[in-house]
């Protein structure tokens, strides 16, 4: 097995929730990583790299001979690709207020509040899982809200001052809830209602117009699936 050269990446701390698990909130970063290789970038490496381990190896009486060609080790790599993009496919709705006119934390708090999310962990608004149980694998937090192109937390410290964002995202990780495409649509829904109370909009991660429809449409587990019915 090949090991690919990439960059060290800084370590991370996992909180503990309230409940005493691990919390599975990540921050909204939707921008591609940049320690990805490309694949042509990869097949250079495998080619350079192969015939160096073989020299590498004769100077020790030794043989180096790669499990399968470069052409399988790619086909094997773009495989690898697509199950980490479903994976950590993160689904994100932006509620943005109207002309990008920041709302105080105090307007966006009784907004938020006003759809059924609760203040909690990490200081967000959750959406909690009523039917969850200790015996059940779903997850207890469902998605949660949280300022988006202004990074922060909604305190209870800044209802009186003039904290304030442009936009909030509610988001989740699809791995970690066991009916994705669902749970979009209960998102999008409140997302709606959360938009009609405030006047603001409804953005994708990437600033355009969000629909339902094309979001439902470019989930990796919908792609996927249509590739198998295909």
């Amino acid at each position: 097995m090949a090991v690919l050269p990439g960059r060290r990446t800084q370590g991370m701390v996992v909180p503990l929730n309230s409940r005493g698990r691990r919390d599975r909130r990540t921050r909204v970063d939707d921008r591609p990583s940049s320690t990805c290789l490309s694949r042509s970038e990869a097949q250079h490496f495998l080619e350079s790299v192969l015939p160096e381990l073989a020299k590498r190896a004769e100077r020790f009486g030794a043989t180096a001979e790669p499990e399968c060609s470069v052409s399988a080790a790619l086909a094997k790599m773009d495989r690898v690709t697509q199950m980490i993009k479903v994976r950590d496919y993160q689904v994100t709705i932006v509620v943005a207020a109207p002309k990008k006119r920041p709302f105080g934390v105090a307007k966006w708090w009784q907004a938020v509040e006003g759809v059924g999310l609760v203040h909690g962990d990490g200081d967000l608004f959750w959406l909690y899982n009523e039917d969850f149980t200790e015996e059940t694998s779903e997850s207890y937090e469902l998605f949660c809200a949280e300022p988006y192109s202004v990074p922060g937390y909604f305190h209870e410290g800044d209802l009186q001052v003039s904290v304030a964002f442009p936009d909030v995202a509610l988001h989740f990780r699809a791995r970690d809830v066991k009916a994705p495409i669902p749970l979009l649509h209960r998102m999008a829904g409140i997302a709606q209602q959360l938009a009609q109370s405030l006047g603001a909009t409804l953005l994708t991660n990437n600033g355009r117009s969000f629909r339902l429809d094309s979001a439902e449409a470019e989930a990796p587990h919908n792609q996927r699936l249509k590739r198998k019915a295909s």
